[in-house]
């Protein structure tokens, strides 16, 4: 057998993950690539595709939502990955649930 190692989180990955999910919450009683007008195959490549942008805030936004996934599934940020995500989409949230647990804690 055969075994793979993932070591982060991949655009085709959660092209994937977002295919299942939604056949998991629909009333598909079995997997098909359509659904009515939802087309599943479809669904996959556009997900992957959102990280494939050209723009320069497309491209900073896959690499903080990869970021932010790899943060989720590995506890850690991949070595390529690794900045300081300061002032980005990231940084803030970061910055916004310290100030939430800080205001628990007065409470």
């Amino acid at each position: 057998m055969q075994k793979h190692t993932i070591v982060k989180v991949l655009p085709d990955m959660l092209g994937y993950i977002s295919a299942l999910i939604r056949f998991c919450i629909n009333s598909q009683p079995r997997w098909k690539s359509k659904d009515g007008d939802f087309d599943n195959a479809e669904f996959f490549v556009i997900v992957r595709d959102l990280f494939n942008s050209e723009s320069a805030f497309g491209k900073r936004w896959a690499e903080e939502t990869l970021e932010w996934w790899n943060l989720q599934v590995f506890f850690t940020r991949p070595a390529e990955m690794r900045r300081n995500v300061g002032n980005s989409v990231l940084g803030k949230l970061h910055a916004h649930l310290r100030l939430q647990e800080e205001l628990a804690d007065v409470v």
